[in-house]
């Protein structure tokens, strides 16, 4: 399906979510206008979950069309023409970014994880099941992310449960934190219970 300009155009100023799934989108213009701007004000989440071959800068321009969005979800997609965080090297805009979803996402290396940290420090959620995330990845979040609220690293590899202690610095506001399906063990999960008794743990 190929999507076209004037299409999202016509979007009524109270759609509030975009699901794109498989579609072309156009390279949208800079909307720096006021009347541009004011097209889906109300737009707080873009969702591009279930699809196939997205290109980073479809994420790009979608997010730079729609700056005030808060929530972008990316889950179970696969990507073409690079790595898929590297639309945040080009974004200046996504400061306001509270919620990125990005489970199954092939982040093979601590690059893309060190982008998420440098660029979308607000983040009061991040999920990303089923990734790749090294030791060196879990200290970035834990010591940049300092909003986070919730964090799902269930079926993430290969860091270790060593790693797993650095989480104690989220303690001030962390209350949702999954880590099933990893190398942490029961012992160390009851360890961080004791640190922080107010965030639920899920092992």
């Amino acid at each position: 399906m190929k999507v076209r300009k004037g299409t999202l155009s016509t979007l009524p100023a109270s759609v509030e979510r975009l699901h794109f799934r498989n579609a072309v989108l156009p390279v949208f213009p800079n909307q720096s206008h006021a009347d541009d701007q004011a097209i889906v004000s109300q737009l707080a989440e873009i969702d591009f979950s279930g699809t196939i071959a997205l290109t980073w800068a479809e994420i790009y321009f979608t997010t730079k069309a729609w700056p005030h969005v808060k929530t972008l979800k990316l889950n179970n997609t696969t990507y073409s023409g690079g790595p898929p965080f590297v639309f945040l090297l080009h974004s200046q805009n996504l400061h306001q970014m509270e919620v990125l979803e990005a489970n199954g996402v092939p982040l093979d290396d601590d690059w893309n994880i060190g982008l998420i940290c440098q660029k979308l420090t607000n983040l009061r959620r991040l999920s990303i099941a089923r990734c790749w995330l090294s030791d060196v990845g879990a200290l970035r979040i834990a010591s940049d992310l300092t909003k986070l609220e919730s964090l799902d690293i269930s079926g993430c590899a290969p860091f270790t449960q060593v790693a797993f202690f650095v989480f104690a610095n989220l303690r001030a506001t962390l209350r949702f934190l999954d880590v099933s399906d990893t190398n942490v063990d029961s012992d160390s999960v009851d360890v961080l219970r004791l640190c922080m008794p107010d965030c639920e743990i899920v092992h």
